[in-house]
């Protein structure tokens, strides 16, 4: 009986999966993704607790398929986020153990995603693709519109940027606060900052200027 396009099915009901080739495989945070070759269709599964496929007429549908539900794992886990519609959206992750992250993106409707050892590369590479984003076309329907969405985003890698660059900030200001405090250089290195000395001490103590 041959097998329903775009419909969600348990894995093990599929004969012959297992014989399947795999042509694409992605895993993030434990679940896997792939993308099989089968005799029905192209094949997307995700394993995880609660397996599912889906098959797919052609193998562009099911790349994409792929990719879009990569992209949605990480933005639905993202603890930043800029996004003017589903179709134009960026954000990072970590996994679980906090020993990987992820930039991920949809670009006019395109998702796609990246893997980075830390917090830094990972937001300064969200920081490019809010850029790539805000060049466009960010299609809204409305000229006007498109301004405003492209601006907005311009502004976002702007901010994403200047986070990255205060917690850099933050890391040479706990190194030196030993010095700061022996020599008495707070009240005048926070002066020079343009921010109160009792700001500083929350600087030292890892509650500004930090990669949240």
């Amino acid at each position: 009986m041959p097998l329903d396009f775009e419909t969600v099915m348990d894995p093990a009901a599929i004969t012959g999966l297992d014989s399947a080739r795999v042509v694409k495989s992605l895993e993030w945070d434990g679940i896997t993704y792939e993308l099989r070759n089968h005799l029905e269709g192209w094949i997307f599964v995700t394993w995880s607790e609660k397996p599912t496929a889906v098959v797919h007429p052609y193998s562009t549908d099911g790349e994409h398929a792929l990719r879009l539900a990569v992209a949605r794992t990480i933005l639905g886990a993202a603890k930043t986020r800029i996004r003017w519609n589903a179709h134009n959206q960026a954000g990072v992750a970590s996994n679980s153990a906090g020993t990987c992250w992820a930039t991920a993106w949809i670009k006019a409707g395109e998702p796609c995603h990246s893997e980075h050892d830390d917090w830094d590369s990972a937001h300064s590479a969200l920081a490019d693709r809010l850029d790539e984003l805000a060049a466009g076309p960010v299609r809204t329907g409305s000229s006007l519109e498109d301004e405003i969405a492209q601006a907005h985003l311009y502004r976002a890698a702007a901010d994403v940027r200047a986070a990255v660059a205060r917690a850099r900030l933050g890391d040479v200001m706990r190194e030196a606060q030993i010095y700061l405090q022996e020599g008495r250089r707070v009240a005048a290195v926070a002066k020079n900052l343009g921010v109160e000395r009792k700001f500083l001490y929350r600087v030292f103590a890892g509650e500004e200027w930090r990669r949240r």
